[in-house]
């Protein structure tokens, strides 16, 4: 068995340059910069590349609004909630894998009613 380990990326985003650096181990993110056509000028040996980037081309990330966030949370606890609702006995109800086998047998249970 491989072992994966965390991929690293690394973006130096220094005041008053219009270039900012991007260097990366992560693949995703070398076939991003390949396809914005952007070649890496250095290459650690190890999998690591180092791109430059306008800086134009990054942007700060934005705090979700109080109505986004609210309604954010609203989602998740309704998912919790329908997700782990108490059975009878008080267990949590825990999703069903769904088999070929059932899929069949409610496809033809379907057919049977009309």
């Amino acid at each position: 068995m491989t072992e994966t380990w965390p991929k690293e990326t690394i973006v130096s985003f220094i005041e008053g340059e219009d270039t900012t650096n991007v260097f990366t181990y992560s693949e995703k993110w070398q076939k991003h910069m390949t396809k914005l056509g952007v070649k890496h000028y250095a290459d650690n040996g190890h999998g690591g590349h180092d791109y430059t980037i306008p800086k134009k081309w990054l942007r700060l990330p934005n705090k979700p609004s109080k109505a986004k966030s609210d309604a954010m949370k609203l989602r998740m606890a309704n998912s919790a909630n329908a997700l782990f609702r108490p059975q009878n006995n008080g267990a949590p109800r825990l999703p069903e894998a769904s088999t070929p086998e059932m899929d069949n047998r409610a496809s033809s249970a379907a057919r049977g009613a009309k």
